[in-house]
């Protein structure tokens, strides 16, 4: 699992995602 550092984002919903050998995995990350 993979670790982001957020804190200097502003407050949005971002989508991150993730490529792997399986395919790709798109994560919503909600920033407050």
């Amino acid at each position: 699992l993979m670790s982001l550092d957020v804190s200097e984002l502003e407050s949005a919903v971002y989508f991150v995602t993730i490529y792997t050998q399986n395919g790709s995995i798109t994560k919503r990350l909600i920033k407050k």
